[in-house]
């Protein structure tokens, strides 16, 4: 019978030792979801900036091909200006 208490007592420790551990484990698993829900959110954030600052320089890009055909026919308004004046 005292084997058996005995047994028993040991039993009810593991038991008590392992949901302090399952606990334990738990808080850390919650702790890195929170971690990386966080991360994953500035990484979103980050992206769409990203994706703002790609259609700025795309709109720039634009507007430099825009200017640099207006130049090059002005330019050639004022070649075909100067070459009606000479002739």
């Amino acid at each position: 019978m005292e084997e058996l208490r005995r047994e028993l007592g040991e039993t009810r420790f593991a038991k008590e030792r392992l949901e302090v551990e399952s606990r334990s484990v738990r808080e850390i698993s919650d702790k890195r979801k929170k971690s990386l829900d966080d991360a994953l959110a500035k990484l979103q954030e980050k992206k769409l900036q990203v994706e703002k600052q790609a259609e700025e320089l795309n709109k720039r890009a634009e507007d430099i091909d825009d200017v640099s055909l207006f130049r090059h026919q002005v330019a050639e308004l004022h070649n075909a200006t100067d070459n009606w004046m000479v002739s």
